[in-house]
């Protein structure tokens, strides 16, 4: 059977370069989004590191079973709250369009940009655009005028992750925010972001996930949703009995 690469996108705002890197072998020692950001957060900032410097970094991670069973991402960075490894996950479809981009292993980001910027990830094309006319934005504009722009131009609807003010002014409890709604609210991951002059992430994934053995996946996802409803069945039951 032919093995599936994991592969991570790894952006550097200071040179504007971007790379692919395949990070297989660390993905399956240090499972899941958290345990592959961890080992990021060891490996590339040292101790003593400022949380708000070029030395931090921000990695957007996902799970094996992300776009499959859920859709959580999970941001890790050394906070600048604690100055110890901070993460906080966010729900929505972000994960899903950076796994359906081929990126299963999350995005990774370093470095600070002279200027303010947001990241374009359409697939393959992966860009750091100029984002000086969204600085100062309030975080639901800044995300309703990228979708607006991205659908105009390429014809297809971006996921939006955004900062708004309060991360762009070093509030140390700034969150991150996506579809409106959801927030990834712990341990100042907004104002890294902001710290690293990077206002918006925007990502959009037509590939689709590969899997070594679709079969074997279609199976445990078809175990996972008979399960889920026999527990919703008896929970349902227990629920409408009398209580003594």
């Amino acid at each position: 059977m032919p093995e599936i690469r994991i592969k991570m996108l790894e952006v550097d705002l200071t040179s504007r370069e971007t790379q692919v890197r395949d990070v297989t072998d660390d993905v399956k020692k240090y499972l899941g989004g958290r345990g592959l950001g961890t080992k990021l957060c060891w490996d590339l900032v040292s101790q003593g590191a400022d949380s708000l410097g070029s030395e931090n970094i921000l990695h957007i991670g996902v799970g094996p079973v992300t776009d499959l069973m859920g859709t959580k991402t999970i941001m890790s960075f050394k906070s600048p709250q604690t100055s110890w490894k901070g993460r906080s996950t966010m729900s929505g479809y972000l994960g899903r369009e950076i796994v359906n981009a081929g990126y299963k292993a999350g995005i990774l980001i370093r470095g600070v940009a002279d200027t303010p910027v947001y990241l374009y990830v359409w697939n393959d094309d992966v860009q750091i655009r100029d984002a000086t006319g969204l600085w100062g934005s309030w975080g639901q504009k800044t995300e309703y005028e990228l979708r607006k722009t991205l659908k105009e131009e390429t014809g297809e609807c971006f996921d939006v992750a955004r900062i708004g003010p309060a991360g762009e002014n070093l509030v140390r409890y700034a969150c991150i925010n996506s579809e409106w709604m959801h927030t990834a609210a712990k341990w100042g991951c907004g104002v890294v972001m902001g710290s690293k002059k990077l206002k918006a992430v925007a990502v959009r994934g037509t590939k689709g996930p590969e899997y070594a053995d679709n079969q074997k996946v279609w199976e445990i996802f078809q175990n996972y949703l008979e399960n889920q409803a026999t527990a919703v069945q008896r929970y349902s039951h227990a629920a409408s009995e009398p209580q003594v």
